[in-house]
């Protein structure tokens, strides 16, 4: 979807290849130099799988998948990156933050985990909700930088005390 001054409304744009599962808590960035237009989709909780046999109770399922949407020249098409044997590769999370900091590179920092999905156990509390007794969530302070040019991770080194680690929070290059 792409926002259109003149219709005063949204407009659906169609893409070639194949997207990203749906997902909430994702993050993205968009990286354009002079002849390329990249948009970037890293992560989130994969909403398919909430949807489907497992319902609202069931595991959410961190992802940790790469994609990206070529909209050079107009054409838009999909595609997702794969990890090499030996990449270096974030850790899969959600509601984290990816910000571009030049026309070649974006960080990604923060967000929340869990384990891999495993079957959980549910209770009911007395006031009729379900607890929630598997998959803890836990959160990151790490930073990731991707380069579009060799699409390769690299684990970012900081000096000094890093920030406390954190989720669902916004990221700005200034």
């Amino acid at each position: 979807m792409v926002a259109s001054e003149a219709e005063a409304g949204w407009e659906r744009l169609e893409a070639g290849g194949v997207p990203p599962t749906m997902r909430h808590g994702l993050a993205c960035a968009a990286l354009r130099t002079r002849d390329r237009a990249l948009l970037y989709v890293f992560g989130g909780i994969d909403a398919a799988a909430r949807l489907g046999s497992g319902g609202a109770g069931s595991a959410d399922e961190y992802l940790d998948d790469l994609h990206v949407l070529d909209a050079t020249d107009g054409a838009m098409t999909w595609r997702r990156l794969l990890r090499g044997a030996s990449a270096s590769w974030p850790q899969r999370r959600a509601f984290h933050t990816a910000t571009a900091i030049d026309s070649r590179a974006f960080l990604v920092f923060g967000g929340a985990t869990a384990p891999p999905k495993r079957p959980r156990r549910r209770s009911r509390a007395s006031s009729g909700a379900a607890a929630d007794e598997g998959n803890p969530v836990s959160y990151l302070n790490d930073v990731w930088q991707f380069r579009g040019e060799d699409q390769a991770w690299v684990c970012v080194e900081s000096r000094g005390e890093p920030p406390p680690a954190r989720g669902a929070h916004a990221a700005a290059l200034v």
